[in-house]
């Protein structure tokens, strides 16, 4: 670059010239993502369509689809990123003075002096992220929850290089105190190339921070719901239609099978189930929940008095509602909830907000004498029936199958299979976001490889001087692998930081902003603990290759202008 400037090259034409190997670059990375696109989406296909099939509807697919306009999006993305990428190292090569990086110790790193700019920066951004969480939740839209999570990921990286700063500061006072020179050399040369470090511990950091925020909510969520399904799943024997596993809740239950159910002399109670469709008062379809039998404490409150509620909800004209449709609707308890009922629209007072987690769209809770009152219509679709602790569940579950269902017509779940029928469709929904966690770290780590590379280029006539005082290339390898080192230990620290932050906002934010779930925050610290470990050592991984390199470098062209 210095020789095409001296010779009359403009730094518009150098700044285009970078540029221009960026879109190169960029297009070949375009290429091989959508062929890559192709191959992940073979692989996630068959989870994917279980799970849609397992919550919503049934779904077969037997092929990837590619459309136009995601084909279009991902050129013009991966273009533009490329581009954007490239501006501020282009711009960089366009100002450097011809003079200054022909004379080779001129290219000698110095400590850069934007950190603390960065730093208010970032400070800014995570309390426009703050404020976006605040909106989302009070006037909405929802979607505001998704920039505060940007937000607070684009703090966090803006405050990266003042932290990296100030954390190889400590660790060169903590080798200087120990007398480990190899580890003081590697955090001073860390923070004099902290303008080629901070990026790649950004990305890395990023990458943690994005994976442990997901974690932590899908672990915050698991924990809610493990809960939520030991109040709520308190039957011992749950019976429904086969069919409604693919139709949805269509297919009635005879009545001969709680007749047969509670002519069992273990059996002391039966509680039915129904559920239809209704047309709330903005014009969406939501859920009507029937039920009959004794209502055995399953049902979790949002506030107030349950044994209270409980027997209002049985008394003529209440309901109760999820809290889902609470949010949706603002109604809350006391008020009404106008229902179509053949005869015509009928107002009930609604008794109770109750939390549930079966669906993301809401629901009313009616009890079935008051759905009789208006409906006249007594079939159901499921059937749970409680048994006395003497009772032996397998053999009533065979007694039952052998009169009903021996042709499969009627699925027959014990408690501890419908729990499992639960935690598995739950960790099916969320199997493809670890996938998708693990090309983010692999993308990360790849970029430890590329700045390592890019520094031992940048650092050759350092290192040929490291080399021509007395070190070895052991030395020399633990002098990168040290620089590595530092990179996976600051981005894991800064990450965990970041990953708790975002996952406040999933959990509390994101969930209660589109799905109007109310989640209890869980952190698994021994993942939180983990987590470090294995990222230094992944990081640590990816310096050997540089590392090995930077130890093989010849001296003498090196060291030919001293």
């Amino acid at each position: 670059l210095g020789i095409l400037r001296s010779v009359g090259a403009t730094r518009r034409q150098i700044m285009g010239l970078v540029l221009g190997e960026a879109a190169i670059l960029g297009a070949i990375g375009v290429l091989l993502g959508i062929s890559g696109a192709r191959l992940l989406a073979a692989g996630l296909l068959g989870g994917v369509s279980q799970v849609i099939s397992l919550q919503y509807v049934l779904l077969s697919i037997d092929r990837t689809y590619l459309s136009p306009l995601h084909l279009g999006q991902a050129v013009v993305f991966g273009l533009a990123a490329s581009l954007a990428g490239a501006w501020f190292p282009a711009r960089e090569a366009a100002l450097v003075e011809p003079k200054h990086v022909m004379h080779a110790g001129h290219l000698a790193p110095r400590p850069s002096t934007k950190s603390v700019p960065f730093f208010i920066g970032g400070l800014g951004a995570v309390g426009v992220s703050a404020a976006l969480a605040y909106i989302s939740l009070s006037t909405g839209p929802a979607w505001l929850s998704f920039a505060s999570c940007f937000f607070l990921l684009a703090g966090f990286s803006l405050m990266t290089p003042l932290c990296c700063a100030w954390l190889s500061n400590a660790f060169s006072a903590a080798a200087k105190k120990g007398n480990a020179t190899l580890l003081r050399l590697a955090a001073d040369s860390f923070k004099l190339s902290l303008h080629r470090y901070a990026p790649t511990v950004a990305a890395l950091m990023a990458a943690v921070g994005m994976m442990l925020g997901v974690s932590i909510m899908i672990s915050s969520f698991r924990n809610t719901v493990v809960e939520w399904v030991g109040q709520a799943i308190v039957a011992d024997i749950y019976i429904s239609p086969a069919a409604n596993e693919i139709i949805g809740m269509k297919a009635f239950l005879p009545e001969e099978v709680r007749t047969f159910a509670d002519g069992i002399p273990e059996v002391t109670l039966t509680e039915t189930y129904r559920e239809q469709e209704f047309t709330g008062p903005d014009g969406q379809l939501y859920r009507l929940a029937v039920i009959d039998g004794g209502m055995q404490g399953n049902i979790t409150f949002a506030e107030g008095d349950p044994t209270k509620q409980r027997d209002l909800w049985l008394s003529p004209g209440h309901v109760f509602i999820t809290q889902v449709l609470s949010e949706k609707l603002n109604l809350q308890r006391g008020e009404t909830i106008s229902l179509p009922t053949p005869g015509g629209p009928i107002d009930f007072t609604i008794a109770a907000v109750v939390i549930d987690y079966s669906d993301n769209e809401g629901q009313v809770v009616l009890s079935r004498g008051n759905f009789q009152r208006h409906w006249e219509d007594p079939r159901f679709h499921s059937l749970a029936i409680y048994l006395d602790d003497s009772a032996d569940v397998t053999s009533i579950v065979e007694n039952i199958r052998e009169e009903f269902s021996e042709n499969g017509e009627f699925l027959i779940y014990s408690n501890r299979k419908i729990r499992e029928r639960i935690y598995e469709i739950f960790d099916q929904t969320f199997a493809v976001t670890y996938v998708l966690r693990t090309v983010a770290i692999f993308v990360a780590v790849l970029g430890i490889v590329f700045t390592m590379t890019t520094l031992i280029a940048e650092r050759v006539r350092e290192i040929a001087v490291f080399r021509a005082i007395g070190a070895t290339r052991r030395q020399t390898r633990g002098l990168l692998l040290r620089e590595g080192l530092l990179v996976g230990v600051l981005a894991s620290a800064i990450g965990v930081v970041c990953g708790i932050g975002l996952s406040f906002i999933l959990t509390w934010v994101v969930n209660r902003a589109f799905f109007h779930w109310t989640i209890g925050l869980e952190i698994p610290w021994n993942e939180i603990a983990l987590a470090p470990l294995w990222i230094t050592l992944v990081a640590l991984l990816a310096s050997l290759i540089p590392a090995w390199r930077a130890s093989q470098l010849p001296l003498a062209p090196a060291l030919r202008a001293e």
